[in-house]
């Protein structure tokens, strides 16, 4: 069933998806990369240790991207450029490090939104105030399990129903979640 939450841009879908292990989580993430569009920016939420990076490994494999995706924690950024030409670029964010929007955009980092990229960022909390107001948001949250995680997503009101319809289709074998 779907369930209604608020985001930044309005009511939107939200859907919650079991990983039980790491693998299942970059495949969670691998499926999910075919729903994304060129200028989409997913906003990567959780704790140390909630799966963040490794599921920004499978959205890379999903978007098709060059280079071996690993956390950009000292590095604030990794660029990943398309194996096809006209494919999106993928940039990956890891904003722990930085204390405010402020410096988010004394980095430039702002520049790289939008345009020709899919851009993730996580530990987004750090600097929300300097982001644009559309994007998907996920929440990472750890089990009982030290290798389960489970996956919140949540769109936009102006993309609940065509994402969330596709996101319900892709990932179809993995086990939803009712969160109250």
């Amino acid at each position: 069933m779907e369930q209604e939450t608020t985001t930044s841009g309005g009511a939107g879908f939200r859907a919650s998806y079991l990983s039980r292990s790491p693998e299942e989580t970059e495949e969670i993430a691998y499926l999910f990369a075919p729903l994304l569009e060129e200028g989409d920016l997913i906003l990567a939420f959780g704790g140390l240790g909630a799966g963040k990076t490794c599921f920004a490994r499978g959205l890379a494999r999903g978007l098709g991207v060059l280079g071996e995706v690993a956390s950009p924690s000292f590095t604030y950024l990794r660029e990943h450029r398309p194996k096809e030409e006209g494919g999106p670029a993928f940039y990956h964010f890891d904003c722990y490090r930085l204390h405010d929007a402020d410096e988010w955009f004394e980095l430039g980092f702002d520049e790289y939104l939008g345009g020709h990229a899919v851009s993730y960022i996580e530990w987004p909390e750090r600097v929300l105030p300097s982001l644009p107001s559309k994007y998907i948001a996920i929440f990472s949250e750890n089990t009982d399990n030290p290798r389960e995680r489970i996956f919140h997503f949540v769109f936009p009101e102006q993309d609940k129903r065509q994402k969330g319809k596709m996101l319900e289709e892709a990932l179809a074998a993995f086990v939803r979640v009712d969160v109250v």
